[in-house]
């Protein structure tokens, strides 16, 4: 027996054991029998909040994908009619997490209709992947083309990406998109301004003959190849680019929304047009907290259009970091009193889509009390004990190892919510009105990191 890989609880209680057995062992010396040991100190009556929670979340039984959602049913009732339902996550490495949502995607799929999955990634990108793996391509290798590395080369992610091959010969495929403005693998710097130009050619646009357009796809191609622009490009390549760019959306938007390709590059271009603007004007191979501001504006929008637009009347499920599923952030507080998303970045995707989705929108972030985190080239680190009183703390004192608390409609007795510490945003403390942020929150009592891929 290894006794390194048990659960902490087993190996105390194996090693209490051996201690028993020892002293029951035969000696030749009679020794007086010990003192008596202390009286343990009491326990500590549960908090009113922790009370709150044994009463009111709802226990999770498992993040393997299963045949049986029972204990997922209390979703069902919290997301409703909503249409679109936001899966956060801490800080992109958290591999149980990752686990969970590939059971929550599972069960919103199977039992509530759900059947397009948005990532965070490429609109284009993401399109690039969806249209490969209808021609053919293997779910994993394509997504690896097209969506971020971070979770294309975690092993937690292999069952979401393994569940979606599963579907694609079924009556209803779960089809993939992407809503991030920025350009994130390999088919864009491979063939994306070639697949401009295929599309001007096909509608006949003039960017198509522009004696413009191959300086154009130069700069284009630059920017789908180094991604931060280490030499920024001059006034003149970008106003050209930006030119050309809008001239192509103006002739795609004329085609109407009979030409679902038209349609689709009238957004995708408006998001690269935003994409550009942004690495031209961050620092040279980094991006300020400021920077993000232009891309969450732009992942909104183009959310919204994935939602009200290209898939109108179906239901959505987005992969992303519960930093820009979030809303109604800048009131947080940090344990100094300082507001760190009052200034600086300040504009996050949730807020802006739920100023027209609404209750269409149902975002659920994650939490964990302990354990560690990591991802592939990144060693695991241990989480921080929670804060005393944190929402960590009080779920700590119940018995769920996984649960789901509702915070859209929530039970009476739960305002304490509306005024606590929790970490949902890389591990770090902050107090506020979490159910103004998101509308409800998932608890997995150890995080475990993410790691390589085996496959």
């Amino acid at each position: 027996m290894i006794l390194s890989s048990l659960p902490a609880r087993t190996l105390l209680a194996l090693l209490a054991a051996a201690a028993l057995a020892a002293c029951d062992s035969p000696t030749t010396t009679v020794t007086p029998p010990p003192p008596a040991p202390p009286a343990p100190p009491s326990t500590p009556a549960a908090s009113d909040a922790t009370k709150w929670l044994t009463a009111n979340a709802h226990p999770i039984t498992t993040l393997s994908i299963t045949s049986d959602f029972r204990d997922l049913e209390p979703l069902r009732a919290a997301i409703g009619n909503a249409r679109v339902v936001m899966l956060g996550e801490q800080s992109h490495a958290d591999g149980a997490t990752f686990l969970a949502k590939a059971r929550l995607i599972a069960f919103l799929h199977q039992q509530m209709g759900f059947d397009v999955l948005a990532w965070e990634s490429g609109i284009y990108d993401v399109h690039e992947v969806w249209d490969h793996i209808r021609a053919g391509e293997d779910v994993l290798a394509a997504s690896r083309r097209g969506i971020f590395g971070i979770w294309t080369r975690s092993e937690q992610v292999l069952p979401t990406l393994d569940y979606v091959a599963g579907t694609l010969r079924t009556a209803r495929p779960l089809e993939m998109a992407g809503f991030d403005n920025q350009l994130t693998g390999t088919l864009a710097r491979d063939s994306l301004a070639a697949h401009v130009l295929a599309f001007a050619r096909s509608i006949n646009s003039p960017v198509a003959t522009g004696a413009e357009w191959p300086a154009a796809a130069a700069t284009l191609t630059e920017l789908a190849v180094t991604g931060f622009f280490q030499v920024k490009p001059a006034a003149v390549d970008q106003s050209r680019l930006l030119r050309i760019l809008a001239a192509l959306r103006a002739d795609a938007a004329a085609r109407g929304a009979g030409d679902r390709e038209a349609l689709f590059w009238t957004q995708a271009l408006a998001s690269i047009e935003s994409y550009l603007r942004m690495m031209a004007e961050a620092p040279p191979g980094q991006l300020r907290p400021e920077d993000n501001n232009p891309r969450d504006a732009q992942m909104a929008a183009n959310l919204v259009w994935l939602a009200n637009t290209y898939y109108p009347g179906r239901k959505i499920i987005v992969w992303a970091a519960s930093s820009h599923i979030a809303r109604a952030v800048a009131d947080l507080r940090a344990p100094g009193g300082s507001r760190p998303y009052a200034s600086g970045w300040s504009v996050h995707m949730g807020g802006e889509a739920y100023r027209v989705l609404g209750a269409d929108m149902y975002a659920i972030g994650f939490t964990a009390a302990t354990g560690s985190i990591g991802r592939p080239g990144i060693a695991p680190a241990a989480i921080q004990p929670p804060l005393a009183e944190s929402l960590e703390a009080h779920f700590a004192g119940t018995p769920f190892d996984y649960a789901f608390v509702d915070f859209r409609r929530r039970a009476a007795g739960g305002e304490w919510l509306t005024d606590v510490y929790s970490r949902p945003f890389g591990y770090s403390n902050l107090r506020g009105d979490w159910t103004a942020v998101f509308d409800g929150m998932i608890f997995t009592r150890e995080m475990t990191p993410s790691t390589s891929a085996s496959r």
